[in-house]
């Protein structure tokens, strides 16, 4: 099963010179500000084939952060309707990084990145063996000796696999949905029973 992803690129902030090859779960807008009127050729070209996948969005009316408040909505937009989605910004802004937390903090797998190519495009994680790897080793360990805080957690699955941090969240997220851990704010517990 494959995660819908959505990269959402700041083209006033970062200019790709292309766009490596998106596959079908992934969509990519980019936003151009109302004053950006020449935009390469070969990077819109780059972008066709792929259709109504990659999404070309001109913002109206200038200002500071005018395109910044653009993606934000798309993105609260986007998330409201894919919550299990993961959504990377490529912007070189730090002023996303607050919305960025927010946004993980409520259980919405979002990243801002600095280049493209940490937008992982066609390598498709199986992350259903990188689950059971992690359930593994988790279950191997004395019941009273597992991570007991989140971030404990998130280093105990950082440690056994080469993955970024949004996968890592998801792969928490499936242990908590799949009841084999119990999150209560920073606290992570496990079911009573539990060998």
């Amino acid at each position: 099963m494959s995660v819908t992803e959505y990269l959402l690129i700041d083209f006033e902030n970062v200019r790709p010179a292309g766009i490596p090859a998106i596959h079908e779960n992934q969509n990519v807008f980019i936003f151009a500000g109302d004053n950006q009127n020449k935009i390469d050729y070969d990077l819109v070209r780059a972008t066709q084939p792929y259709g109504n996948r990659v999404q070309w969005i001109k913002i109206k009316g200038s200002g500071r952060n005018a395109l910044d408040f653009h993606i934000s909505f798309y993105l609260g937009k986007l998330s409201a309707i894919h919550r299990q989605a993961s959504f990377f910004i490529l912007s070189k802004d730090k002023g996303f990084d607050p919305l960025v937390r927010y946004l993980e903090n409520s259980g919405i797998q979002c990243k801002r990145i600095t280049q493209l190519q940490d937008f992982i495009t066609g390598k498709e994680v199986d992350d259903d063996s990188i689950f059971a790897k992690t359930l593994r080793m988790l279950l191997k360990i004395d019941l009273a000796r597992r991570p007991k805080r989140i971030r404990t957690l998130k280093a105990f699955v950082a440690s056994r696999n080469e993955m970024d941090s949004v996968k890592i969240d998801k792969i928490i997220k499936r242990l908590a949905d799949e009841k084999i851990i119990i999150l209560n704010e920073e606290k992570v517990s496990y079911p009573a029973g539990q060998k």
